[in-house]
């Protein structure tokens, strides 16, 4: 477990920060971000010592980044210039499905069409402001119906989240960007996975995209030059080169936010922690994760504001570690 865990907080920047969380974004693809406080932390923990969640806001309200739909029904956060064409590529399955609830709620496509069309002609809402506008034009005022129009409006390219209206963002129209890599689509956003995930394998990738595995294998025949495979793991050239560089540091203490790419990003968690403390993470299996703490490459407690709950007795070292590292974590405030 150590040895993955420590080559993954690597992979994923929590060791050699980048430049910006744009630059972040399009080396390692999407980051998960239902939780709004949480990928603006994760973002943050990724960055250059001086810069933190202040930057990352300002790089949503520029426009430079974005949260939507792209895949497995669940939000993440995107580069602008991204967020067209990994949702078009991954967001088939879930466009089907968003038609079919349509249809068992009664909703035609017609009533569809004229509620991203009412959005397009007063673009730059709050969710809440989007729901009284909807209202006022005869669509249901309910929760519902406001989360699964957004919903369906992000998944077809028509709208984002984006800009920040103080502690909410700003629902605005996408901006079209065409694609222009160097390979396909599905080649390119696998290749970010293994270059920002990696050690991880092909069925890591499949479930964080639920790309079908043909696709998934003609992608890798495409970029399997540009990867190495270590135990039946890609990941990106001479990353355990600075995994062993950086031993000391991969071996650390690390606070981590609740939905964080690194307990989220892969199909198996089981892969780097028991089953006992998995139910500490995510009690139930339920979909709801707590905030986490890594240690000398394990999972080692939750933590929140209450204080810290220690999968088994610490050491007085340990304590100090873990009490430095949620100090000093980039909290992003609602």
């Amino acid at each position: 477990m150590r040895p993955l865990v420590e080559a993954r907080l690597v992979a994923q920047r929590l060791l050699t920060p980048a430049d910006s969380a744009v630059d972040l974004l399009e080396t390692m693809g999407p980051m998960q971000g239902q939780d709004l406080t949480g990928i603006l932390s994760s973002l943050a923990l990724r960055l250059p010592q001086g810069t933190g969640v202040t930057d990352v806001r300002d790089a949503f309200t520029s426009g430079d980044l974005v949260r939507g739909y792209p895949m497995r029904s669940t939000v993440f956060a995107m580069s602008a210039r991204d967020a067209g064409w990994i949702t078009e590529l991954c967001a088939g399955q879930q466009r089907r499905e968003s038609t079919r609830r349509w249809e068992k709620e009664g909703i035609s496509p017609a009533e569809v069409t004229r509620a991203h069309d009412v959005f397009l002609q007063s673009p730059g809402v709050t969710r809440k402001a989007l729901g009284e506008l909807w209202a006022r034009h005869g669509f249901p005022d309910e929760t519902g119906f406001r989360y699964l129009m957004i919903r369906d409006m992000m998944l077809h390219g028509t709208a984002v989240y984006g800009p920040f209206d103080g502690t909410d963002q700003l629902i605005v129209p996408t901006t079209p960007i065409p694609y222009a890599g160097e390979h396909s689509p599905a080649a390119e956003l696998l290749l970010r996975y293994l270059t920002g995930h990696g050690p991880a394998d092909l069925r890591d990738f499949a479930w964080w995209t639920k790309l079908p595995q043909r696709v998934v294998k003609e992608a890798f025949d495409e970029i399997s030059d540009d990867v190495e495979t270590t135990d039946g793991l890609h990941h990106r050239p001479g990353l355990y080169d600075e995994v062993a560089e950086m031993k000391r540091r991969a071996h650390g203490t690390f606070a981590l936010p609740a939905f964080d790419e690194i307990v989220l990003g892969y199909r198996d968690r089981l892969a780097f922690m028991s089953s006992t403390h998995h139910d500490q993470v995510a009690p139930g299996n339920r979909g709801v994760f707590r905030r986490t703490v890594v240690r000398g490459g394990k999972f080692v407690a939750t933590w929140s504001a209450a204080g810290v709950e220690p999968f088994t007795p610490l050491s007085a070292t340990a304590e100090r570690d873990i009490t430095r590292a949620v100090r000093d974590y980039p909290q992003a405030r609602r």
